[in-house]
């Protein structure tokens, strides 16, 4: 899996990302930031994982500027059928919460840091897009991006 990626997900409850994030890192600093765009860190020797959100704050704003842009690259740029692709585009047009993943360092990170990314999307009903493969939180590669 890629270093950075993100999670769109149809629940939106940052706040079971923060729980999930404490009970998989107990050991780490996590800090958490609240407001319009949540966000966490979290840190330990091994490096550090950054979760930003979006979610829809009014009619062609960034969130939904996101999943329109995502949608229009899953119909033209991925290896998927007609419904694997229809399909896919319907989960992402639906999302709630936008998750953007950031892993430091990219060499020798924590292992936990990919394995929580599954957890998250899993979790929040969640599809993973790592730059080449949409995947949903059990792991099934759903779509992949044309050669």
């Amino acid at each position: 899996m890629a270093d950075n990626c993100t999670i769109y997900c149809k629940t939106n409850d940052f706040e079971k990302i923060y729980s999930l994030s404490k009970e998989n890192f107990p050991d780490a600093d996590i800090e958490l930031t609240s407001g319009d765009k949540p966000s966490l860190t979290i840190r330990n020797e091994r490096g550090s994982f950054k979760v930003n959100s979006k979610v829809f704050r009014e009619r062609a704003d960034e969130f939904s500027r996101l999943l329109r842009s995502t949608s229009v690259f899953i119909q033209h740029d991925t290896d998927a059928s007609t419904d694997a692709k229809t399909s896919l585009r319907s989960r992402i047009s639906a999302s709630q919460l936008v998750l953007g993943i950031v892993i430091e360092p990219t060499v020798d990170a924590d292992e936990r840091f990919n394995s929580v990314v599954f957890i998250f999307a899993d979790a929040l009903g969640g599809i993973i897009f790592n730059g080449t493969h949409f995947i949903d939180g059990k792991g099934e590669v759903l779509a992949e991006k044309s050669s």
